[in-house]
């Protein structure tokens, strides 16, 4: 047995936490570290710490669903949305390649145009 070094009651020599004060018994400068071979830090995490954040994020869930559903989040109204869309960037793309080709046969057109205009 060993006495805690925060609220001096008696511990196992093996004790990493306190079970009166809940204070951590290892320091960072303990064996582990100063050996160099093994030279992981270990976290250790509380139960209750990770019990709460499941708790908040299936709060958050049921917060997202519920605020989706309220505010009539509608997914086909959204789908037609994206329809939309596509159909309008597919035209001008349309337009786009059409210009492209407009704009090639006028370089075309101009280059012979100066082919002929030059003095042999």
């Amino acid at each position: 047995m060993k006495s805690c070094p925060f609220c001096k009651e008696q511990v196992n020599d093996e004790a990493i936490k306190c079970r009166y004060c809940q204070s951590m018994l290892l320091s960072l400068q303990g064996a582990d570290l100063k050996s160099g071979e093994n030279s992981r830090v270990t976290y250790i995490l509380d139960r209750d710490l990770v019990r709460f954040g499941k708790f908040a994020g299936a709060v958050l869930a049921v917060f997202l669903v519920a605020g989706a559903y309220l505010f009539g989040f509608k997914l086909d109204s959204a789908l037609d949305k994206v329809r939309d869309t596509q159909d309008e960037l597919k035209a001008t793309h349309e337009k786009l390649a059409t210009a492209q080709r407009d704009l090639e046969a006028a370089q075309t057109a101009v280059k012979g145009l100066k082919g002929m205009s030059k003095p042999c």
